[in-house]
């Protein structure tokens, strides 16, 4: 067994990124000034998808009666609801 002088982890040296620190960049949120406005667009826009999908599944299911597309309109119903939930309360699970 050989022992080494230097009892650190060894890790592979990658260019431009070895003197990184080990712990997080921005443990309470800094740094997100930019990605969170961009952030509720996307998931505005998810929004807007899953409403629009559930009420053209809602109104092809009327046409059809076919059980899948309830069952897919339902779904994105809920997607909705929950998406609309998390855009209204995203301070709070980002820990703010």
């Amino acid at each position: 067994m050989t022992q080494c002088r230097d009892h650190r982890a060894r890790l592979a040296r990658i260019p431009g990124l070895d003197r990184l620190p080990a712990g997080a960049a921005h443990a309470y949120g800094g740094g997100q000034g930019r990605m969170i406005p961009f952030h509720r667009l996307l998931i505005s826009t998810a929004i807007a998808f899953c409403g629009g999908f559930a009420v053209w599944a809602g109104w092809n299911y009327r046409q059809s009666g076919e059980a899948l597309t309830l069952v897919m309109g339902l779904a994105f119903a809920v997607a909705t609801v929950a998406l609309a939930y998390y855009l209204r309360h995203l301070n709070r699970f980002l820990g703010r």
